[in-house]
């Protein structure tokens, strides 16, 4: 039985609530993000601020060998705790978008009635929910090849941090090596760890919003 028109203008109706509530939720993300690195960067200049006041009193040639009983806190401050907190909101958004992706999912099932549900398909995670909209939802995103490319390669990268702690690969041929290679905004060698710098994360979360904003402007396209 297919639906009625007031069905179908309800569904569409969830999915344009869908895509505003991403692009709200992306919103917030990246106002936490740039609001807890501005604390570490807060955190570190009053550091070292208290550390300049304090040699006033030390003499000069003992300058070094102070400022190295400050190191564990420079460390954190400047590298350990940013780092760690890049790694965890990274894994947060990529986890943000399988979820939305499955969302769009669900709902073009429900408009579509196609026979063809996304738990049918073999594929995981995001892999699963693109095949479906393109293959099953055959929605057009070409308009995103580029930051599907992208997401392509995190995928990569998020794998390496969640089974391999960070490190890279030792074969500098790897795809994942050359993403790291390609980005200004990541450094780490073949067997070493990844560095996430501070515009990595804003890069990625545009990146998340612009393939989005594209599912969710294709999804509402459908009919029944």
């Amino acid at each position: 039985m297919s639906k009625s028109n007031d069905e179908i203008s309800l569904i569409g109706f969830e999915i344009f609530c869908h895509s505003d509530k991403i692009k709200r939720d992306l919103e917030n993300y990246q106002s936490f993000y740039s609001d807890v690195e501005f604390l570490f960067q807060k955190k570190d200049k009053e550091l070292q601020q208290n550390i300049n006041e304090k040699l006033k009193s030390v003499p000069e040639e003992h300058h070094s060998e102070f400022v190295e009983g400050y190191g564990q806190d420079l460390h954190e401050n400047q590298f350990l705790f940013p780092s760690m907190h890049r790694e965890s909101i990274f894994i947060t958004l990529y986890n943000y978008l399988e979820h939305s992706l499955n969302e769009y999912c669900r709902l073009i099932s429900k408009l579509s009635e196609n026979p063809i549900k996304l738990s049918d398909l073999n594929h995981k995670g995001v892999q699963r929910a693109i095949v479906y909209l393109k293959k099953i939802a055959l929605l057009d995103l070409s308009d995103a090849d580029t930051e599907h490319a992208f997401l392509i390669n995190s995928n990569r990268l998020r794998n390496r941090i969640v089974h391999a702690g960070g490190i890279l690969p030792s074969n500098e041929e790897e795809k994942v090596n050359k993403f790291i290679d390609s980005q200004g905004n990541l450094t780490g060698s073949p067997g070493c760890a990844v560095i996430f710098r501070e515009k990595f994360i804003l890069e990625f979360i545009n990146n998340l919003a612009g393939y989005l904003k594209v599912v969710g402007a294709e999804s509402i396209k459908i009919k029944d």
